[in-house]
């Protein structure tokens, strides 16, 4: 199927359009997955190239995790569809819109918010090319009680998590 009969590709064009005319945020196309089957790098240099004159677009090239994970946190929002880049968002304090194509990203928002309405768009419940774009208004009109709930609830989370691994490796350990 071809780019304009692509309703996900089309929903990120028409978001890249109402952040450059309705916004002064400068975007960020950040690749997560880049092989030779599957490449976020070529949809978000299609998407770059539509909107390179406007010098408010920038493409991130291929680059380790913890490079990834620096620019996701200089972010002020992120709107991303792979798991591990949402985390890193999440844990960086970084309000995010996950756009959602399995049930880890519910559970994920979930887990954090308490809902995943408002907080992930399953893939499947695009039906317009205007759907991610609300996502993101909403988003951004509740920016300030999202990053302040994150601030907050974010350190002990984190904290729970090392926990568990630690528990687990306290299992596995005898289990030998």
């Amino acid at each position: 199927m071809g780019k304009e009969n692509n309703i996900v590709y089309n929903n990120y064009r028409e978001l890249i359009k109402h952040i450059i005319d309705m916004t002064d945020y400068k975007i960020a196309l950040i690749p997560h997955v880049i092989q030779s089957f599957n490449d976020d790098l070529k949809v978000l240099t299609d998407l770059y190239n539509e909107f390179k004159d406007t010098n408010r677009i920038l493409l991130i090239e291929d680059c380790n995790c913890m490079e990834l994970k620096g620019y996701i946190a200089r972010c002020k929002m992120f709107v991303g569809a792979r798991t591990h880049s949402t985390i890193a968002s999440y844990s960086s304090c970084v309000p995010t819109l996950a756009v959602g194509y399995s049930v880890k990203s519910k559970g994920i928002a979930k887990d954090i918010f308490g809902d995943y309405d408002k907080y992930v768009i399953p893939v499947e419940s695009l039906k317009t090319n205007k759907d991610l774009t609300n996502g993101f208004i909403w988003l951004n009109n509740n920016y300030d009680k999202i990053k302040n709930y994150l601030e907050e609830f974010m350190p002990n989370y984190i904290k729970k998590s090392y926990r568990l691994g630690e528990v687990v490796n306290e299992v596995l350990r005898s289990k030998k």
